[in-house]
């Protein structure tokens, strides 16, 4: 349920587990389906388990879709919040109005910080709720910062800008780290796609050959290790460029 909040989805916990299992099943009975013995069978499972985990990536990629575009927007927000405060505003009433002028998703979540505390928790607590339910490290160091300034006093807009600051810094080293590793990225993904690539210049060349992995038992097992061991290859690839700040 978590997750599912966290990606925006308007699904209920159980609905997302029954999407899941029913592709599965619907995976297995094809399979089985299309051979009709117990190879077809075997070969199905593992197919069905990847097809099970699949709905768990996509909801992982809304997620991280999701969180980028909170950070993309969480330093105009912080912006947004400063300038209130040197206006005048109180630190609520600075949210109510970035919530006003920032577009969605940040508005969204500032929208439910502003009605937790409408309906009687404590701003501390709303913010932590907001921070756990976010889940982003940027607007981890603004709230931590920000309940660190009340619990021990402190001008709060000027410590908004410094927060601001570092995260403008954070992000022009984000930025040169992935300048100078371009390279390496579009390295990794043309040897993640080189092996569909040649298993179809393959099959335009030599058809009768290649058709041999889906008419023989040993084929299927051969092209079920072939399948397995690719996405071990791409999700190992996808590790070792993924360099985090």
């Amino acid at each position: 349920e978590f997750e599912i909040e966290r990606a925006d989805l308007k699904l209920r916990p159980s609905e997302y587990f029954l999407i899941r299992m029913g592709l599965a099943l619907t995976t297995v009975a094809i399979v089985w389906l299309m051979g009709r013995n117990g190879l077809a069978f075997l070969i199905s499972l593992p197919l069905a388990a990847i097809i099970y985990m699949m709905p768990a990536y996509w909801l992982r990629f809304r997620t991280q879709r999701r969180l980028a575009a909170i950070n993309k927007q969480l330093v105009e927000t912080i912006t947004l919040i400063a300038n209130a405060l040197r206006a005048g505003f109180a630190f609520s009433q600075g949210i109510d109005l970035a919530a006003k002028q920032i577009g969605p998703p940040m508005s969204v979540e500032l929208g439910r910080m502003l009605l937790d505390v409408n309906l009687g928790m404590s701003l501390e607590d709303a913010l932590l709720a907001m921070n756990e339910r976010i889940g982003s490290d940027d607007v981890d160091m603004v709230i931590t910062a920000i309940l660190i300034q009340r619990n021990s006093g402190g001008n709060l807009a000027e410590v908004l800008e410094n927060v601001t600051e570092t995260m403008r810094d954070r992000e022009r080293i984000m930025g040169e780290i992935k300048t100078l590793t371009s390279q390496q990225q579009l390295t990794g993904y043309v040897l993640s796609a080189w092996p569909v690539l040649l298993a179809a210049v393959m099959f335009a060349f030599q058809p009768g050959l290649m058709k041999l992995f889906f008419t023989m038992p040993l084929g299927n097992v051969l092209l079920a290790l072939w399948a397995g061991l690719w996405v071990l290859g791409v999700f190992a690839l996808r590790r070792i460029l993924d360099i985090d700040i």
